[in-house]
């Protein structure tokens, strides 16, 4: 035989308060949670902004200080070969006039 639909039971007075202090409780906690959450994702943002800064300054430093000394190895190299270029066309020049061959004019310079 079928059964009969009962009414739902009535909370009484004691369980509704338990209920609703465990549902606020809940809520709370999940609140306070949420929170740390995003104070953690906060602390850990101004950690990686920190750690970037400081990394972008080292690195340019560091690029500053290669770029110093390649300039520093160019302007060497430069002047070292231009030193060899100019003290080899004065020595084919000498050379020139002691065994009195006259160069062309646009060899002289």
């Amino acid at each position: 035989m079928a059964k009969l639909i009962q009414p739902p039971q009535k909370l009484v007075t004691p369980e509704w308060i338990y209920g609703c202090r465990h549902l606020y409780g809940n809520t709370e906690a999940e609140r306070a949670a949420a929170e740390r959450l995003i104070m953690e994702s906060q602390r850990t943002m101004e950690d990686t902004k920190k750690t970037t800064e400081r990394l972008v300054f080292d690195n340019k430093k560091r690029t500053g200080k290669r770029h110093s000394v390649f300039v520093g190895w160019f302007q060497f190299t430069y002047d070292y070969f231009l030193a060899l270029i100019i003290a080899g066309r004065s020595r084919r020049r000498h050379q020139s006039t002691q065994h009195g061959s006259v160069t062309p004019p646009s060899e002289c310079t």
